[in-house]
């Protein structure tokens, strides 16, 4: 796949350099280079080429010497084999790098120009074709006729223009038309058979506004490489230059320039048929092979009278141009301070739209940190009702313990209070056991129960102590607890309906050994008892 080196060159083409990069872009051909020079444009164009930054391989913004000037510099800084230059108001159409592919991977290395077919668009947005026909190439026909090859459809080898030299700077209107020549002298010229790209026509382009200037130019190029001063076809750029004029301003013009203009008008359809069948310009190849010269050496003999009178028709020309010197500096003048005014304007209409669109980035900005203060908001009202959800459950978990606490004191001042009891049976215990001591019992029996009821007694005490350590130690297993202060208070009535027995015996006693001063001890029931056992024993 050959590398290719594109150039668009463009000076204020803002309106239209948008399609052109993209059509270039568009084709998706991988082995491309693209570079865009701009001669300092006013109209915005620079923002355009720097949104297409990334994806071309280089541009710059610089006055120059013209296009050929910046189209020279284009191609310097590529490397391309086969070179292109796509102007900013024209525009490639799609598969026209695919062809140009498919065809120059086919040609001979002779072959030092490829050209294709192509559209004109107008400002009305109608098409037509540019070739009536299928593309033929005739160097005589591009020599004598007129320029049939459509500049943005053609592609030239590097190595063709480093031998015919680079495009020459003092042309302005035909520095493709004086390339073609030059490249067709020394090498091949081979034709695309597609669709290639389309042609603006507007009020501002170069073709449109040349005038007699540019066919002036035309005429001492092809002068240069004919060695005549004049052509079939330069006489048909002239009517194409002038007829318009004469139309508009008849009255204006000497009566030679009528005549003579009339005369060409009536000798432009037989000279146009000289060179194709159906008289169109556009060589096809009917005139044969090296026919073609001498069907134009016998038209030019033929309207040999004809041409004579174009030097008249010269100085004609150049008496009216003298006369509108004047007139024309005078509306260069005017032309060159509404040109100014105009570019104030644009600069002031620049300057407004760029302030335009800071205004829109920073209303876009300023809604943009709206957006995230109200997302900002609703998750601060998402964390503060998260935030009073979790306050209410730990209040409720506050609540909780302070309830737990009251029942945890209840039962510990419950525990106080059966302690103290406990302590007062003890006492009251100890009292009576201590008037049981005083006594002085003498029956064995008895002092044996006493002994069992004060072991029993020891052993329940211990029981009531150890139950108080585990109700110390295990605080937190409340059911527990409850169920130990239960089981406590059981055993606590159990001792207490003993103390009670106890209390009754020991009554009993305290009224039987009253009786004793009445009686016999050994009549006694107990002691009788304890008589009884002992002579058993």
């Amino acid at each position: 796949m050959p590398r290719l080196t594109v150039v668009t060159p463009s000076l204020n083409q803002g309106q239209f350099l948008e399609d052109a990069i993209r059509s270039v872009l568009d084709q998706g051909y991988p082995n491309l280079e693209y570079i865009v020079m701009d001669g300092g444009s006013t109209d915005g164009s620079i923002d355009i080429i720097r949104k297409y930054e990334k994806h071309l391989t280089a541009w710059t913004s610089a006055p120059d010497e013209g296009q050929s000037d910046a189209l020279m510099k284009g191609f310097s800084r590529g490397t391309g084999e086969w070179l292109a230059w796509l102007n900013a108001d024209d525009f490639y159409l799609p598969g026209a790098f695919a062809a140009f592919q498919q065809t120059a991977g086919n040609a001979d290395e002779q072959i030092g120009l490829l050209f294709g077919s192509g559209e004109v668009l107008d400002e009305r947005g109608r098409k037509r074709k540019f070739w009536p026909h299928p593309p033929h190439f005739d160097r005589t026909a591009l020599l004598y006729g007129l320029d049939y090859i459509m500049q943005p459809t053609t592609f030239f080898r590097r190595a063709a223009l480093t031998t015919v030299g680079p495009l020459r700077r003092e042309y302005h209107y035909c520095m493709d038309y004086d390339l073609w020549l030059r490249i067709s002298a020394q090498f091949q010229v081979g034709v695309i058979h597609h669709p290639i790209a389309v042609a603006r026509e507007h009020a501002a382009a170069k073709t449109a506004v040349g005038g007699f200037a540019r066919w002036l130019e035309i005429q001492g190029m092809i002068s240069s490489h004919a060695g005549a001063q004049l052509t079939p076809g330069l006489i048909d750029y002239l009517v194409q230059t002038l007829y318009p004029a004469t139309k508009k301003q008849a009255a204006g013009l000497s009566p030679v320039v009528r005549r003579c203009l009339m005369l060409l008008l009536q000798e432009n359809a037989a000279v146009a048929r000289a060179f194709c069948s159906s008289g169109d310009w556009f060589p096809d190849g009917s005139a044969g092979e090296g026919k073609l010269e001498d069907r134009v050496a016998e038209v030019l003999q033929k309207h040999r009278s004809f041409f004579d009178e174009f030097e008249e028709l010269k100085r004609a020309l150049d008496r009216s141009e003298a006369d509108g010197v004047a007139r024309l500096k005078a509306m260069e003048q005017l032309q060159k301070r509404l040109e100014e005014s105009e570019a104030d304007r644009d600069a002031r209409l620049e300057a407004a739209n760029k302030l335009e669109k800071r205004l829109e980035e920073a209303e876009a900005d300023r809604n943009a940190r709206l957006e995230a203060v109200n997302k900002l908001e609703k998750q601060l009202e998402e964390a503060e009702t998260d935030r009073a959800a979790r306050l209410e459950a730990v209040n409720k978990l506050e609540k909780q313990l302070e309830e737990a606490e009251t029942d945890r004191a209840a039962r510990l001042e419950a525990v106080n209070r059966l302690q103290k009891r406990l302590e007062e049976a003890e006492a009251d215990r100890t009292a009576r056991l201590e008037a049981v001591n005083q006594l002085n019992l003498t029956v064995v029996d008895l002092e044996k129960r006493l002994a069992e009821s004060d072991a029993d007694r020891a052993a329940r005490l211990q029981v009531i102590q150890d139950m108080q350590r585990r109700l110390e130690e295990s605080d937190a297993d409340r059911n527990a607890r409850l169920e130990v202060i239960n089981n406590l208070g059981q055993q606590i009535q159990d001792l207490s309906n003993q103390i009670q027995d106890l209390s009754n015996q020991i009554q009993k006693l305290s009224a039987d050994l009253a009786e004793t001063q009445k009686y016999d001890v050994r009549t006694f029931p107990v002691a009788k008892l304890y008589f009884q056992r002992g002579k058993k024993d």
